[in-house]
């Protein structure tokens, strides 16, 4: 039986027994003297000690899996001894595969795009950056352009296999030794040539440097700028949830008392109510949390495996939306059908001059002025305990085309069905009396049963003929329908004046 112990290789954990431990812990220190008198010789091991671990790894010995001597044997024989290479071993590794394009981002000025496209098509990094400045200046810019594409596009080489498949080599310790005696017989055979393109390579590299400073530079106002917008929407969400402050009971159902609540409530029922208000804050508070949270890590650069997190949050704010458009479609269906009434009302062909009195609000209706909500040219209110819905009628003046004067009293509401439509109509409770030339009109009216809105609305037409008139008491001016039939006393409103009809509108010259 054989002793197992746990060992840390560049960062993953592996169960290896005690034969095995010794060759690779003897391997290593080969390799170790091997390189020990280059500037990069800690790069080298660091870079060995990975690409061990990824074998092991793809052999499914990471976990409670045991690396055994054979396994060590194995990835030896892959990476190569270092017994089995001359100091002056520079010969191209007989084992090639297929080269792959990677951004070098261990040689690189801001993504190192520039020097894995040298590295792939075998052209001088100094090159490549001095036609990406030339673009850049005298190509409106394309230049950025594309190296902002190939940015997104293109994958960093992070381990050290990619890093070797850069070169469309193996990664094994005959492709480091070329590596490194092609970095020395470059520094001596340097011709005039390389050391211009090196000189200009040094005027790109500040540029690079410059640029660098100016692009983070403007990525923090991003950043900053994305913190600001994500925090301005949380605060004013939050403003117009807790508006008001007070908590108030809905069919027994706590939910904020905020002017907008109260109404909405009466749209539709206490769940429906309810989850359009959470997945309503949904859609919009998590968008201001990942907008916020990009904006920090522009801002500060930090890493984090968050991922999953972001996935998560995404796919609740999608769960969210469709819930939320199907609950507004579901909404949307109660209104889908609109019938009308129309009442003429009748004994109007006597009346010279007519009077409209709006009358002020009874006793029995407590009536909650500061909850009320604009819908086209009429409001909407609740009682005091938001129970109850009133709404405001809606009063229309024009010419008649007769001689005589016209009422027409017309009914509206919505409804999932034609029948439903009517029915919502008929529970419209609105007054009105016609007494010799006296129209009297009820300020507000209410829906019967406690029914919910369904675009319930009245409207009363008043056509007087050419040369007579009517007036209207000052509660009769709150419910005028503003147009150019009554443009010249609805700014000038002298109650119970008598307003004459001339060729087109009140008051105008004959």
């Amino acid at each position: 039986m054989k002793k197992t112990q746990k060992v840390n290789i560049s960062g993953v954990v592996f169960n290896i027994d005690e034969d095995a431990y010794h060759c690779l812990d003897n391997y290593l220190n080969q390799i170790s003297a091997r390189f020990a008198n280059l500037d990069e010789a800690q790069e080298i091991v660091s870079d060995i000690e990975q690409r061990i671990a990824e074998l092991f790894h793809e052999k499914g010995k990471s976990g409670e899996y045991i690396v055994t001597i054979d396994d060590v044997n194995e990835v030896i024989s892959i990476l190569g001894s270092p017994s089995d290479y001359s100091d002056t071993d520079a010969e191209q590794p007989s084992f090639m595969r297929k080269k792959r394009m990677y951004r070098d981002i261990d040689n690189s000025i801001i993504a190192g795009v520039c020097s894995g496209l040298g590295n792939y098509f075998k052209i001088d990094i100094s090159i490549v950056r001095v036609l990406i400045v030339i673009l850049s200046f005298f190509g409106l810019g394309t230049g950025l352009l594309v190296y902002g594409l190939l940015w997104i596009i293109i994958p960093p080489a992070i381990t050290p296999t990619q890093k070797l498949e850069m070169h469309g080599q193996e990664f094994n310790l005959g492709s480091i030794e070329h590596k490194i005696a092609t970095k020395v017989n470059q520094a001596k055979e340097s011709s005039l040539f390389d050391k211009i393109v090196n000189g200009l390579g040094k005027i790109v590299l500040m540029f690079g440097k410059f640029l660098y400073i100016i692009l983070r530079a403007v990525l923090i106002i991003i950043g900053i700028t994305l913190v600001l917008t994500g925090i301005a929407f949380i605060v004013t969400l939050l403003i117009a949830l807790f508006h008001g402050g007070d908590i108030f009971s809905y069919n027994g159902f706590p939910l904020f008392n905020d002017i907008s609540t109260v109404i909405l409530s009466h749209f539709t029922s206490v769940s429906m109510f309810v989850t359009l208000a959470i997945t309503a804050f949904l859609v919009v508070f998590i968008p201001c949390v990942l907008i916020i949270y990009a904006g920090l890590r522009i801002i500060f650069r930090f890493k984090s495996s968050d991922k999953a997190l972001v996935l998560s949050s995404v796919a609740i704010w999608f769960v969210a939306a469709i819930v939320f458009g199907i609950s507004v479609a579901l909404i949307a269906k109660d209104f889908a059908r609109e019938r009308k009434s129309i009442t003429y009302v009748d004994n109007t062909t006597e009346i010279e001059n007519l009077h409209i009195v709006t009358l002020p609000l009874s006793e029995n209706v407590d009536i909650n002025r500061h909850a009320t909500l604009s819908i086209d040219d009429f409001s909407l209110y609740t009682s005091d305990d938001g129970s109850k819905l009133y709404i405001e009628p809606e009063l229309h003046i024009y010419r008649a085309n007769g001689d005589n004067v016209k009422i027409e009293i017309v009914k509206k509401a919505s409804g999932a069905t034609k029948l439903i439509a009517s029915e919502n109509v008929e529970k419209i409770d609105f007054d009105y009396t016609l007494r010799g030339d006296t129209l009297f009109l009820d300020q507000i009216f209410g829906l019967k049963d406690y029914s919910k809105f369904r675009g319930q609305e009245v409207d009363v037409y008043v056509y007087i003929p050419k040369g007579k008139g009517v007036s209207l008491n000052q509660e009769s001016f709150n419910i005028l329908d503003y147009s150019w039939s009554v443009s010249n006393i609805y700014y000038n409103q002298r109650p119970d004046k008598i307003n004459i009809m001339g060729k087109n509108e009140l008051n105008e010259d004959n």
